[in-house]
């Protein structure tokens, strides 16, 4: 894996959404995974209007809400990519964003 992306939010689907959209758009590595992780919000992920993408594998979890930092290490630990990038749910990604990154 090239890349893990972790996207922690609480209760907030329409900005997931747009955020997981853009990064359909992005060029991405070619082996490049996305954690959505719902921060304890009830039914937040279901809420989610993604249809997946050929780009990038998308993992959605659902966790208690223990905190910031916990969420998102708790993706972290299972996250298989080389590189590492934590992304606020209101985050739109710029096309060429990790193509100048990576």
């Amino acid at each position: 894996m090239d890349l893990s992306i972790v996207i922690l939010h609480h209760g907030s689907p329409e900005e997931v959404s747009e955020n997981l959209a853009a990064l359909a758009l992005a060029i991405l590595p070619e082996k490049t995974e996305v954690f959505v992780v719902n921060n304890g919000a009830k039914n937040a992920n279901d809420k989610i209007k993604f249809e997946g993408s050929k780009k990038f594998l998308t993992k959605f979890l659902d966790i208690e809400n223990r905190g910031y930092p916990h969420g998102n290490n708790f993706a972290l630990k299972i996250a298989r990519g080389k590189f590492l990038c934590i992304l606020n749910p209101d985050v739109i990604v710029q096309k060429n964003a990790f193509k100048n990154l990576i």
